[in-house]
């Protein structure tokens, strides 16, 4: 009996080792996001349709309209998570708080993450060089929608504020939750938010390429995100999985590109 308590004892710490609130916050967030992102969102879509009917897709009123769906759709996943994750993140930002060194630490890591982005960038560019289209349908869509005064005042925010800390909360901190060893942990973090963000470039890939061609040029123009993902991922992990760690090198890095394209469209304008 005694050997089978002592089998039991090992049998229950080595559950609660992987499977404790931690992993369920992490499922439960990844759930609520992916239910947002599928489900909630078309609900969206569908009621902001019926007021915006007739539009152009060329007009000022569509990127209006596409701006304040993912405000909408961003600002409902943000309550979602804080609600989830609110302990961890204060928990986070007092110990980011009392540390003397961690605003310098965030500066050093963005500066480095900012010369992977160009590394990055340039790998990426050089593989797509004989594409028709020179960015993924994501940020594409980005410029467009930022490029009308309206537009920029309704989706800046959230690129730069609002969207890091949803995607910081879902691909570092639930997914770090979910697989305990953090190498497993960071490869599919990275290969899943690079992924999500050039899913959408894949059809307008087909029209003119095959389905492997397609493919392998969809992961090229991933690249940079699959860059800045795994930059997030090392920063978590050296940081002992401090969430605003990353949270911040992902505004700067949503701030930065947001002002670029911003600065490039009206220098083409003007």
């Amino acid at each position: 009996m005694e050997n089978i308590d002592i089998l039991d004892k090992s049998n229950k710490k080595q559950f609660l080792k992987y499977f404790d609130k931690t992993f369920f916050k992490g499922i439960l967030a990844i759930l609520i996001y992916y239910f947002i992102f599928n489900n909630f969102s078309s609900i969206v879509s569908i009621i902001l349709g019926n007021y915006f009917k007739n539009i152009s897709s060329d007009s000022p009123s569509y990127y209006y309209l596409n701006a304040l769906h993912n405000f909408i759709v961003y600002s409902i996943l943000l309550i979602a998570l804080l609600l989830i994750y609110h302990k961890t993140f204060k928990n986070d930002y007092t110990r980011i708080k009392n540390s003397e060194a961690t605003f310098s630490t965030i500066i050093y890591l963005i500066l480095i993450m900012l010369a992977v982005n160009v590394f990055s960038n340039l790998i990426y560019q050089a593989i797509i060089k004989n594409v028709s289209f020179k960015q993924s349908e994501n940020q594409t869509a980005i410029n467009a929608i930022t490029s009308y005064p309206i537009g920029y005042l309704i989706f800046a925010p959230i690129t730069v504020f609002v969207a890091p800390i949803v995607e910081e909360l879902i691909f570092r901190k639930s997914f770090f939750n979910v697989f305990k060893n953090k190498y497993v942990a960071l490869i599919i973090s990275v290969i899943v938010f690079g992924t999500m963000h050039v899913t959408t470039t894949y059809p307008l890939l087909r029209e003119t390429y095959n389905q492997v061609q397609s493919f392998f040029y969809m992961l090229a123009f991933g690249i940079p995100y699959y860059a800045s993902g795994l930059m997030f991922g090392i920063a978590y992990i050296k940081s002992d999985k401090n969430i605003i760690i990353p949270i911040a090198m992902h505004m700067a890095n949503n701030y930065l590109a947001t002002i670029m394209s911003t600065i490039i469209f009206y220098s083409i304008i003007f």
